[in-house]
């Protein structure tokens, strides 16, 4: 099912709203390296996401983007568990392309051909855009 959401956009940053949740996506002005509480309007821990690059031109799905930058959300990686998020923003579009890794690994810390993964890896890409004109 396609999850629905709204955003919304002022001078100084811009939100995400999935169902009765406020996420804190950008803030303005996008200086590589800054960093902000993604959860600061809604009741969650806190999460932390930065502005980690910005591309001059990406390709995606024959798509040819201008000014894409990349939202990096903080990421646990150790021996049992990788969680990983970001998400990237063109110019003028919005979100085109999201990736999300929650992956845990059972092991006895011995005999590493036991362990099992379990978890997930999802990622959403952009296939085509519309603006108004």
């Amino acid at each position: 099912m396609l999850q629905k959401y709204k955003l919304y956009k002022t001078r100084q940053e811009a939100q995400r709203k999935e169902g009765n949740l406020d996420i804190l996506i950008l803030r303005f002005p996008l200086i590589e390296g800054a960093r902000w509480n993604g959860n600061l309007y809604n009741n969650l821990d806190e999460r932390t996401f930065n502005f980690s690059q910005s591309e001059q031109n990406l390709m995606v799905n024959d798509l040819s983007l201008d000014s894409v930058i990349v939202i990096e959300q903080d990421s646990n990686i150790n021996l049992i568990q990788r969680d990983v998020a970001f998400d990237k923003y063109a110019k003028g579009i919005g979100l085109i392309y999201r990736y999300r890794e929650f992956i845990f690994t059972r092991t006895d810390g011995i005999n590493t051909e036991n362990d099992v993964d379990s978890g997930l890896t999802y990622k959403m890409v952009i296939r085509d855009y519309h603006t108004p004109s």
